[in-house]
């Protein structure tokens, strides 16, 4: 349901938050890490600079961070910057014109469940994923945490 991009996104920012603290995250080490494409993650990163969720340093110690606080960064902000809301208002089964008007077979029903994922990702933040991925042993990648 989630581009690439999003998926990505909210698992680089669950890395750095896991495992920044407080310095800055090679994006090297992260891609590796995270079995993230190098060049896909840098562009992934530099959109969410754009809208200052993160920050960036160079030089040897250099790399990533959160610009903000994790509870201030929800899973709406990060999907918002990375594909839109075209996630909320597509046809589940991808025709055109779907809508209230011209509803394909799963529109009412998709819909319903479309306004719970919203308010998912609307309450949910980092901080809180971050919180749930060390209180159980949760993992983001192949990664140990």
């Amino acid at each position: 349901m989630l581009s690439k991009a999003s998926i990505y996104g909210i698992r680089a920012l669950l890395y750095i938050e896991l495992f920044g603290n407080e310095k800055y995250i090679s994006i090297g080490d992260m891609s590796k890490k995270l079995d993230i494409s190098f060049h896909f993650l840098t562009k992934i990163l530099q959109s969410l600079k754009e809208k200052k969720l993160i920050t960036s340093s160079q030089g040897p110690k250099g790399g990533v961070s959160l610009a903000k606080s994790a509870e201030k960064i929800f899973l709406i902000d990060i999907i918002r910057i990375l594909e839109g809301d075209k996630i909320f208002s597509q046809c589940v089964l991808g025709l055109k014109g779907c809508g209230t008007k011209t509803p394909c077979p799963i529109h009412d029903d998709w819909t319903k469940i479309m306004e719970k994922i919203k308010k998912l990702y609307y309450s949910t933040t980092i901080k809180k994923l971050s919180e749930k991925i060390k209180k159980s042993k949760l993992r983001i990648s192949d990664l140990k945490i």
